[in-house]
């Protein structure tokens, strides 16, 4: 409902509502509005003033053939309900809002359309509070308001110093190195549980075991000239990658000599895998 400038009324037809329940301003009310109630009980002439005083409403009522007027200090009044006995209710809708109206009656005729009660429904022209429609962007909870909302938790991107948000130095290190005889050595430094995997080029891991805080395990199952990757998994985590290639055999000692020392060039430490 859209309040207008101070307007003399057009009288407006009226809506039958049938039913004896009692009915407020606010079963009227489209959605989102708030319409206040001035109700004037028993209806007989005089001037009536609603409880926040913003409304005054003069009566003029003819009791014999149950015919009202009224007239009221501000246009603001957008539903004029009248209830008889048993013959059901008047609805006046206005459309803009009015300041007076002539001609209101019940429905009905005889003693069965006697006047109970008049109820005038406003609207005043006021800011929308957030106890009325909480759901404005104005009414939302803030950070400041409400800090422990998730969404105003900080993030990672946010404060990388945190010190969840730290990167967890590697629980183990992995060195490899290629021997003479076509093995490869491995040698692992952790403090608790680890499994060791290793794959050939384009290949699955496999297990070849498990061990306890400081180990050191012989691969001879390789194959001279190939490479492999090696890895350890600590505690269901991926600790790093290392690669070697088995030395191929030679026919000198001078040969396996400086194969052994490519070897141990190859030695390389465990990285943590991002």
């Amino acid at each position: 409902m859209t309040l207008a400038p101070l307007a003399s009324a057009t009288h407006v037809d009226p809506e039958f509502v049938p039913g004896p329940d009692n009915h407020t301003c606010s079963d009227f009310a489209a959605e989102g509005e708030v319409l206040l109630e001035l109700k004037v009980d028993p209806p007989v002439d005089g001037v009536y003033t609603s409880a926040d005083g913003e409304l005054t409403v003069t009566l003029d009522v003819d009791a014999q053939t149950k015919v009202f007027a009224w007239s009221s200090n501000l246009a603001v009044v957008g539903v004029v309900f009248v209830k008889a006995g048993s013959a059901g209710h008047h609805l006046y809708e206005y459309d803009p809002p009015s300041d007076a109206d002539a001609g209101l009656t019940t429905p009905g005729d005889g003693d069965s359309n006697q006047i109970s009660h008049i109820s005038f429904c406003y609207m005043l022209d006021q800011e929308p509070t957030c106890e009325d429609h909480p759901e404005m962007p104005e009414c939302q909870p803030t950070c400041d308001d409400q800090p422990d909302m998730p969404e105003c938790q900080p993030t990672c991107d946010d404060q990388p110093d945190m010190p969840e948000c730290q990167e967890t130095p590697c629980p183990a290190t992995l060195l490899a190195a290629a021997n003479a005889d076509g093995s490869i050595t491995l040698t692992i430094t952790a403090d608790g549980a680890s499994q060791l995997f290793r794959k050939e080029a384009g290949g699955p891991y496999e297990l070849l075991g498990s061990f306890t805080g400081d180990a050191e395990h012989i691969d001879t199952t390789v194959t001279a000239g190939l490479a492999y990757t090696y890895k350890l998994v600590v505690a269901g985590e991926e600790c790093g990658l290392v690669e070697v290639s088995a030395i191929p055999d030679f026919p000198t000692v001078v040969g396996a000599v400086a194969a052994t020392g490519l070897g141990i060039a190859g030695y390389a430490f465990m990285r943590r895998k991002k």
